[in-house]
């Protein structure tokens, strides 16, 4: 390499380095690093190679969220620059942010990647949008412009695209207004009238514990209670450990 692309590649080093947010920090040993910017360093140096496929596993992991917002956007312009991107990613409002999709084009790609005939699709896609009015009103609205129970409730109703035995939910109320919980809960207390199984992980105990059948304790990931949604609700060391205190449950109690 002559010394004019040895030049051009230190522009170019640069560049990244300031287009990620990694320009202040050049000068550190990477590997002091927090995790979060370590992440951002690991996608630098795979646009160093120019890619036309980049494949990005949980580019998010350790990110605050306006960093989150900021990786979001960059994903959208390396997309838009030509670069296909394929995202694997837990957090389901980072996928939303990074992609342009319309909430009716996520709800039918779930269709598509169950194989289910057109017919079909449309079908699920009436029920879908009959559990959630909201997002046939905005169903060609940006997927990542929802508010965040709205993206709950697209991700739930992508899920249920696919026409599943058992619906498993991790933390489905997390970060959600009191107002979104009540109606997610009851929309899960419909699904369980209509046949389908709910497996909720819910760190809400109070909430999961309101509208469960039953329930299974975890600490340490041992199950260490199970039984009865009702009687792990009226349990003392259940409250005390997992519900603030006792819930004020209503009892018969004889007139003095």
């Amino acid at each position: 390499m002559n010394r004019r692309e040895e030049a051009r590649s230190a522009r170019e080093a640069w560049a990244l380095l300031d287009r990620l947010g990694l320009a202040a920090h050049v000068h550190e040993v990477a590997a002091t690093l927090p995790f979060g910017l370590l992440r951002l360093l690991e996608l630098a140096r795979a646009l160093a190679l120019r890619p036309r496929l980049l494949l990005l596993d949980e580019p998010a992991s350790g990110l605050g969220g306006e960093q989150r917002g900021e990786l979001a956007r960059l994903i959208r312009e390396i997309r838009e620059e030509g670069v296909t991107v394929v995202l694997v990613e837990h957090g389901v409002e980072m996928v939303l942010q990074a992609a342009d999709r319309s909430v009716r084009d996520n709800l039918l790609l779930s269709g598509f990647g169950r194989g289910l005939p057109r017919s079909r699709m449309e079908e699920r896609l009436c029920l879908v949008y009959s559990l959630f009015p909201v997002l046939a009103e905005r169903q060609r609205a940006q997927a990542r412009s929802l508010s965040g129970g709205q993206q709950q409730m697209l991700a739930i109703g992508r899920a249920l695209m696919s026409e599943p035995c058992v619906l498993l939910m991790d933390e489905p109320l997390l970060g959600l207004a009191t107002l979104i919980i009540s109606e997610l809960l009851g929309l899960l207390q419909q699904l369980c009238a209509e046949g389908l199984s709910v497996v909720p992980v819910e760190q809400n105990a109070r909430a999961a514990l309101s509208v469960a059948n039953r329930a299974y304790v975890l600490e340490r990931g041992q199950i260490v209670q199970s039984g009865p949604a009702w009687d792990l609700q009226a349990d003392p060391a259940v409250q005390r450990a997992y519900l603030g205190g006792p819930l004020g449950l209503e009892t018969s109690r004889e007139e003095p």
